[in-house]
C-alpha cells in the first residue's frame, strides 16, 4: 500500500466534512431511543439501561476495507461499510431488545437495510445481539464553518497534494452561500447500525473481547469453548430473569 494513498484516506475519513453526516445520523437515533426512553418511564420496568455511540476510527475502517479487498478510498468507505456510525442500547431483558426494534421500525426516517439476529441464531463464538443497518433520511448539516470548525489547514485545501487550490464550480459556489446564509444542506440517506442486546449479553462481549486480545494467549481452543459456555450459561440466565418477570406480572 502506497503511503500516500494510506495517508490521503487516514485523513479524508477524519475529516470533520466526512465525519458530520454520520454524526447527524447518530444524533437522530439516539434522539429517537431517548424519547422512547423517557415515554416508556412508567412502564414496569426500564426499556433502555443505556444508549452508547461511536463513530468507526480512519484505521479501523482501513483496517476493514483491506480485509473486503476493497479500495482505500473515503468513497469506497461510504459506499461498502454500514458501520462507519453505530450504535449500541442496552436492555434489561429479551422482550425489551425486541420491542425497541420494533419501535425503530416503525419510524418513517428510518429505512432497514439489514437485519442480523445473532439472539436467535447466536455466532460459533457464542456471541449474541440485535444488529440492525438502517438507512436515515432527513438529515441536515449546520452552516459550513461549524463543521470544518477547529479543521487543519493541510488537511482541507487541494493544494497540498496539487500545488493549488481548485477553483470551485458554480454550483459549489452556490451551495456554500446557501450554507453560510444559515440554510441548512440536505442529506441524503445515511447508513448506521443498531446493535440492541441485554445487560449480560453486553457483558459477555465485553469480556469475551478483552480475553480474546490478550497478547501471548495460549491453549487458544480451550478458551474458545469455555467463552462459548460462558455465552449458553448467560442465555439461561436471559431466559430465567425474562420468566421471573412475566411471573411477577401475574402475581
Amino acid at each position: 500500500m502506497k503511503k500516500k494513498t494510506k495517508r490521503l484516506f487516514l485523513e479524508e475519513m477524519a475529516s470533520p466534512q466526512f465525519v458530520a453526516p454520520y454524526q447527524a445520523a447518530i444524533d437522530k437515533v439516539t434522539g429517537i431511543l431517548e424519547e422512547y426512553k423517557i415515554s416508556v418511564k412508567d412502564a414496569d420496568h426500564q426499556r433502555i439501561e443505556m444508549i452508547t455511540s461511536r463513530i468507526k476510527t480512519p484505521q479501523s475502517a482501513m483496517e476493514k476495507l483491506k480485509r473486503k479487498g476493497r479500495e482505500l478510498t473515503a468513497e469506497t468507505a461510504r459506499r461498502h461499510l454500514n458501520d462507519l456510525a453505530g450504535i449500541r442500547v442496552i436492555c434489561c431483558y429479551y422482550e425489551d431488545v425486541y420491542q425497541v426494534a420494533n419501535m425503530l421500525l416503525s419510524r418513517p426516517e428510518l429505512t432497514l437495510i439489514k437485519q442480523k439476529d445473532f439472539i436467535c441464531s447466536p455466532k460459533s463464538s457464542g456471541y449474541r445481539s440485535l444488529h440492525l443497518i438502517f438507512e436515515v433520511e432527513g438529515l441536515t448539516l449546520p452552516a459550513e464553518e461549524e463543521i470544518w470548525q477547529g479543521m487543519p489547514k493541510e488537511s482541507t485545501a487541494e493544494e497540498n497534494w496539487q500545488g493549488m487550490p481548485k477553483e470551485p464550480t458554480a454550483e459549489e459556489t452556490q451551495e456554500k452561500e446557501e450554507m453560510q446564509a444559515g440554510d441548512p444542506a440536505l442529506l441524503p440517506g445515511v447508513r448506521i447500525e443498531v446493535q440492541i442486546r441485554t445487560l449480560t449479553m453486553d457483558a459477555w462481549a465485553r469480556l469475551d473481547h478483552e480475553l480474546r486480545y490478550k497478547k501471548e494467549i495460549g491453549e487458544v481452543g480451550k478458551i474458545v469453548k469455555a467463552l462459548r459456555k460462558c455465552s449458553d450459561s448467560i442465555a439461561e440466565v436471559d431466559d430465567k430473569m425474562q420468566e421471573i418477570l412475566e411471573w411477577i406480572r401475574e402475581t
